[in-house]
């Protein structure tokens, strides 16, 4: 690869090690877990009934709560709580769905979210949020790639509509600030932006 590096791929590159980090994740004191969600948190009400499958960290309710997130109490109101960690799926009650890993209580690393309402994401997370690079294809039939973040599209990314029309550029809070004009793509682009 040349020192003239293609800028999105640059900008993927920047984000990789978020893309692999859940292979650090520690299975200490992980066991399989499968169903479903209770807690008697207030805020985290809204998840009752969501079905979950996949690893968690178990302890007892005594020991101090680690999750930054999401923890909950065994289905058989045994003497435990389970925080995700490593890979788990949940389905929300609401229809949403996010399969990928999870550290402490949160999204994290790389995972897939379904919105029932807006569309897919796949790509990278950290503290529970969309950061880094991913992809999201919208109901709508738009799709962006690019980078992310706390939730918002948010740096170098390709916006294309539905109709094919193609932003390609700088973004900001969601918002698009600048174009790049006349980019060429470079084929180690090829994976990181809509040609």
């Amino acid at each position: 690869m040349s020192k003239d590096r293609a800028e999105f791929y640059k900008a993927w590159e920047k984000h990789s090690e978020l893309t692999f980090a859940w292979k650090k994740l520690s299975d200490k004191n992980t066991l399989p877990f499968e169903g479903i969600f209770n807690t008697n948190s207030k805020k985290l009400k809204f998840l009752n009934g969501a079905k979950v499958k996949g690893s968690c960290r178990v302890f007892l309710k005594e020991e101090k709560n680690s999750s930054e997130w999401i923890s909950f109490i065994g289905n058989d109101g045994d003497s435990f709580f389970y925080i995700p960690q490593g890979f788990l799926t949940m389905y929300f009650p609401d229809g949403d769905i996010y399969s990928g890993y999870w550290k402490n209580g949160n999204y994290y690393s790389h995972g897939k979210y379904f919105n029932h309402k807006s569309g897919t994401y796949i790509g990278t997370w950290e503290k529970g949020q969309m950061n880094g690079w991913g992809e999201y294809e919208f109901k709508n039939g738009d799709k962006y790639i690019g980078e992310y973040k706390n939730h918002e599209i948010h740096g170098l990314g390709t916006f294309r509509y539905g109709d094919g029309k193609i932003l390609r550029g700088y973004f900001q809070k969601g918002e698009f600030k600048k174009e790049l004009k006349n980019y060429k793509i470079k084929q180690d682009d090829e994976d990181y932006t809509y040609i």
